[in-house]
């Protein structure tokens, strides 16, 4: 099993030093330290020590780390030729805010100066398994904002969707509810014992209420305004798009063919 790639960020003190000690007397644990942050400059060409480092994990000292926190990391991230770099941050006096604050802008966890050796250099190792290292009252609020977002979410959708059921009648309504099945006009007249001309009236009225001209547009536009996140079919699209383009970068060849 090759050693773990660390790279430590940071600029030099009593801690830092006793923290780079334990680690070099680790032989599973590789470290670089680079010291003179001053040179890293986030709007600059990559600085020529880090485009020659291909680290698992950059552990980077709090103090370092500047606002936004999302910005920040993707910026370090852009610096480093290493597709599934973690981050994890170290420092004394870390509050509760500044920690979650890094938790959701891509931190994939955090020590302090109270930390023992065992679990130092065990935080390591589940942060390079892909796992996050963070106190349970941290995951605690962690889980309970993802929960209040979800809810917040829900309720926008539910209301939005209420906002269409609004323009609807109760026949377009049903026409449009067997469409999301994907049943035929035949079909749609046989479920609401309508003839199929009826049903072609109320499928009318919907392309005009929603401004299209056929089932799938139909479809995408009453979810796009049910959607609690604003202009989703682009941004559903964009990601798409940007999948593609990666795929592309990744396998030059298996494109060409």
């Amino acid at each position: 099993m090759s050693p773990i790639q660390l790279f430590v960020l940071a600029k030099s003190d009593i801690f830092l030093d006793g923290l780079i000690r334990i680690l070099d007397e680790n032989e599973h644990i590789n470290v670089h330290h680079f010291n003179n942050t001053d040179k890293i400059e986030f709007n600059s060409q990559p600085n020529a020590k880090l485009q020659h480092i291909a680290p698992d994990i950059i552990l980077i000292q709090s103090q370092l780390i500047t606002s936004p926190f999302d910005f920040f990391f993707k910026q370090l991230k852009s610096k480093f030729n290493s597709p599934n770099l973690k981050f994890m941050v170290f420092g004394q006096s870390m509050d509760n805010d500044f920690l979650l604050n890094v938790i959701r802008s891509g931190a994939n966890g955090y020590i302090n100066s109270n930390m023992s050796t065992k679990h130092l250099l065990q935080a390591i190792k589940y942060i390079n398994e892909g796992n996050m290292w963070v106190e349970r009252h941290i995951l605690e609020q962690l889980a309970q904002d993802a929960l209040q977002m979800e809810n917040i979410l829900e309720q926008i959708a539910m209301e939005k969707t209420r906002m269409i059921s609004d323009l609807l009648t109760k026949r377009e309504a049903q026409v449009f509810q067997w469409i999301l099945k994907g049943l035929s006009t035949k079909e749609i007249a046989e479920q609401i014992y309508l003839s199929e001309q009826s049903v072609k009236l109320h499928l009318g009225k919907l392309f005009k209420k929603f401004d299209v001209t056929n089932r799938p547009q139909l479809i995408l536009s009453v979810f796009e305004r049910a959607s609690p996140v604003n202009n989703i079919i682009p941004l559903i699209q964009a990601t798409l798009e940007k999948k593609h383009l990666n795929q592309k970068q990744t396998h030059p060849d298996k494109n060409k063919a």
